[in-house]
């Protein structure tokens, strides 16, 4: 018979090396834990921006504003009103893609910078901004409206009421009557930037 007299020490270093092993591997798999959130999907908010001349008929596109009789120097003011139909604020600025051209008997006025608009908002939220801009301005570029960001209100939801007031500054007057033929004025919405905490 075969006999092997392992040495006492090597067989305790043995133990303690086994014991060592599987203690290291039960340390691990109880420090190692997941937990998953299945499904995830991403979207985007969605945009909405509906403008009328009156709260209760807006929509994409609509039938602008007559200023008329206006009074050089004083000036006109006609209520419009943008809706947020989206679900996320907006930022909304006025743009003017092409200057109007002269109605039949000219523009009775020199320099579309003497053409001022100045937009208004009666909401309490918006009380005291104005925004102080010119046709050439809104021609040249986006003008940031007043009070933004314009707020989600949906599709059932009451608009925000602007005011803009059109003048023609007096000295810039040239014949016996002064204005425009007709032109479109573009009111662009972006989701208003929310600064992170």
């Amino acid at each position: 018979m075969l006999r092997i007299n392992v040495n006492p020490v090597l067989r305790a270093t043995g133990v303690i090396g086994v014991v060592a092993a599987m203690v290291t591997g039960v340390t691990y798999a109880a420090l190692n834990t997941q937990a998953t959130l299945t499904a995830n999907t991403v979207s985007t908010a969605t945009v909405g921006l509906e403008v009328g001349t009156t709260a209760v008929d807006t929509g994409a596109t609509k039938p602008g504003i007559a200023f008329t009789s206006v009074v050089p120097g004083t000036g006109v003011t006609k209520s419009f009103y943008l809706k947020n139909t989206g679900d996320a604020p907006l930022d909304v600025t006025a743009h003017v893609p092409t200057l109007p051209g002269a109605p039949a008997g000219g523009y009775g006025f020199s320099g579309f910078e003497n053409l001022t608009v100045d937009i208004t908002s009666p909401d309490p939220a918006c009380t005291g901004l104005v925004v102080h801009t010119t046709m050439l301005a809104l021609n040249s570029g986006d003008v940031a409206l007043p009070c933004n960001a314009l707020p989600v209100t949906g599709a059932e939801g009451t608009p925000r009421q602007y005011e803009a007031h059109v003048d023609i500054t007096p000295a810039a007057v040239t014949g016996t009557h002064a204005g425009v033929d007709v032109f479109d004025l573009v009111f662009s919405g972006n989701v208003a930037v929310v600064p992170e905490p």
